[in-house]
C-alpha cells in the first residue's frame, strides 16, 4: 500500500513539474509557441454540423453544467452510503476546479486571436474546461472502477468518462477559445491533484467500507 501511495505521489509530482515548466514557457517564452495559432486554423471550418456538436459538447464543461452533474452524482453516492467518495468528488470539483480562475491570474495569457465561436470572459491558460473535465470525469472514472462490478457496464462508464474529457477539451480548441498548451495545462493540473489526493480518499473509503461490513 505504501509503495502504491508513493507511486501516486511520484506521478503527481511529475505532472505538477510539467505544469510549472509549461506555464513558464507560456508566460516568458511565448515565441516558442507560435505554431499553435496555425494549428487551430487547420481545423476544418466547412462543417457546420461539427461546429454545432462542439458548441453543444463544450457546455458540459461550463461551471453550471459541471455543478449540476456533480450534485447529481453526489446524491447518488450518498444514497449508496459512499460518503468518502462523495466528499472526494465534491472537493475535486467545487474547491480544486474553482481555483482555476486564480491560477489564470498568474499567467494572464490572452485568448487565441481568432474568431471565438462561443463567449469567453477570462484569460486562456490553463483551460478551466479541461481542468474541470479531468476533475469531474476523471474522478468518476476512478469511482466506476471501484463501484461497478459488471465488467461491460464498467467498461462503458470508463470509456464515456474518457470520451467526455477528450471531447470537451477538443471543443475548446475547435471553437478557437483555447490553445493546445492551455488544454495540456488544465489536464496536468487536474491530473496532478487526482494523483495526490487519491491515496487519502482510498484510505478513508477503505475504513468506511470496513465499518459497513461490520454492521
Amino acid at each position: 500500500m505504501k509503495s502504491k501511495r508513493s507511486h501516486n505521489y511520484l506521478i503527481g509530482s511529475f505532472l505538477l513539474v510539467f505544469f510549472v515548466m509549461l506555464g513558464y514557457t507560456v508566460k516568458f517564452y511565448p515565441e516558442y509557441l507560435t505554431f499553435e495559432t496555425p494549428f487551430l486554423k487547420s481545423f476544418p471550418a466547412q462543417f457546420p454540423a461539427l461546429a454545432h456538436f462542439f458548441k453543444w459538447i463544450t457546455k458540459f464543461g461550463n461551471a453550471g453544467s459541471v455543478a449540476i452533474l456533480t450534485l447529481a452524482f453526489l446524491f447518488f453516492l450518498l444514497a449508496q452510503n459512499r460518503k468518502a467518495a462523495g466528499i472526494w468528488l465534491s472537493v475535486n470539483v467545487f474547491i480544486i476546479a474553482s481555483l482555476n480562475g486564480l491560477v489564470k491570474l498568474v499567467y494572464l495569457r490572452p485568448r487565441p486571436d481568432l474568431l471565438h465561436q462561443v463567449k469567453v470572459a477570462s484569460t486562456s491558460f490553463p483551460s478551466g474546461h479541461a481542468m474541470a473535465a479531468v476533475l469531474l470525469f476523471g474522478t468518476l472514472w476512478i469511482l466506476s472502477k471501484k463501484m461497478i462490478r459488471r465488467k461491460g457496464l464498467r467498461c462503458a462508464a470508463e470509456t464515456l468518462a474518457i470520451l467526455m474529457i477528450l471531447m470537451i477539451s477538443a471543443s475548446r480548441m475547435y471553437l478557437n477559445v483555447h490553445f493546445p498548451t492551455d488544454i495540456l495545462g488544465g489536464w496536468s493540473l487536474g491530473l496532478a491533484w487526482l494523483f495526490f489526493s487519491y491515496p487519502t480518499f482510498q484510505k478513508y473509503d477503505a475504513v468506511e467500507r470496513l465499518k459497513q461490513l461490520r454492521h
